[in-house]
């Protein structure tokens, strides 16, 4: 017996199987959910057949995106074929601007999370399961840009981006744990997060370490207008030697001898006992007690010569009339 199928308009193939000597033929459409369809300038997402889409834009006008709604012609219409990737791209493009995204392993169309720059983030690779974590930038066309992050191979990439093969999805803002994991990588690195001026920068070479002895440099008074503000109780503190005791988030210096006041790096300038030409100098011989305050004159190899060109054994800068009572009882 011989018999002849009509094939349903709209259908692109027909699938048949053989089951329980039974034989089976299924209507396959030629477009199914998820497909980027062409038809006359306008490119859509198919929703179910037969016209039905998720998304839609018509390029001759504009790319204002329509959502969920059925289109005039069927799928099957001869004139609907396949999207191009470029017209394919050109609709992401739209969805992207409308704040949205297409999720090809669901199926549907999700807003885009709002980040803003300089918000830490955990993320995804497609397919893992594994957090990676970044400092967020912008988006791109289909892409994420980011000022930091540590890709799949636990390696440090700095103001680059995901897209393409490496494309990720944002899982939601960071932990302090993957937080510091990201800031220990950069810092391993010499680097360090700004988040005043959303950059990722250097981290400063410190000019003293704790221990060391400042002075502060002259003309101090001059500085009463500049930041962290040389004020007038801190007036004191001139001609001084001086303890660094720490740096503060600000950069600036803490002192050991003065509480929580804060010292512009600038202002100071690293202690040394050894007297220049011109300076008032502590001179002496064998004995401290002996001790004659006088004006360094030269260094010869072996000795220093004053103002009045006497030679002496030793010698050391001049500071305060506390300094030299603590001198010669010594």
């Amino acid at each position: 017996m011989k018999e002849s199928i009509k094939i349903p308009e709209g259908v692109g193939e027909l699938e048949i199987s053989c089951e329980d000597g039974r034989v089976i033929i299924e209507f396959a459409p030629r477009f199914k959910e998820g497909d980027f369809v062409y038809e006359d300038g306008r490119i859509m997402i198919v929703e179910k057949y037969p016209s039905f889409y998720k998304a839609m834009i018509y390029l001759p006008i504009d790319d204002e995106v329509a959502y969920n709604r059925e289109y005039g012609l069927p799928f099957s219409s001869p004139s609907s074929r396949f999207a191009t990737e470029e017209e394919k791209q050109s609709l992401l493009d739209a969805l992207e601007k409308d704040g949205k995204k297409w999720n090809a392993e669901k199926l549907c169309i999700e807003d885009i999370p709002v980040y803003k720059k300089g918000d830490i983030v955990t993320y995804k690779y497609p397919g893992s399961d594994k957090q990676g974590v970044l400092i967020f930038n912008r988006h791109g066309h289909s892409s994420i840009h980011f000022f930091a992050a540590i890709n799949r191979s636990d390696i440090l990439c700095l103001n680059d981006y995901f897209g393409g093969i490496d494309s990720i999805t944002i899982t939601g803002i960071a932990n302090e744990e993957y937080s510091s994991k990201l800031f220990s990588a950069l810092k391993n690195k010499g680097k360090q997060w700004n988040l005043t001026k959303l950059c990722i920068e250097d981290i400063p070479q410190r000019k003293f370490k704790p221990g060391d002895k400042v002075k502060l440099k002259d003309g101090m008074l001059d500085k009463r207008g500049e930041l962290p503000y040389f004020t007038a109780e801190m007036d004191v503190f001139i001609g001084k030697v001086l303890t660094v005791n720490s740096y503060a988030s600000t950069g600036h210096i803490f002192l050991n001898e003065a509480g929580i006041w804060e010292f512009a790096e600038a202002w100071l300038e690293p202690y040394s006992n050894e007297p220049e030409v011109g300076e008032l100098a502590i001179f002496w011989d064998s004995y401290k007690e002996g001790s004659h305050i006088r004006i360094y004159a030269q260094r010869t190899t072996e000795k220093h010569r004053d103002h009045r060109g006497m030679l002496w054994a030793n010698a050391i800068k001049f500071i305060s009339k506390e300094q030299f009572e603590k001198h010669i009882k010594q």
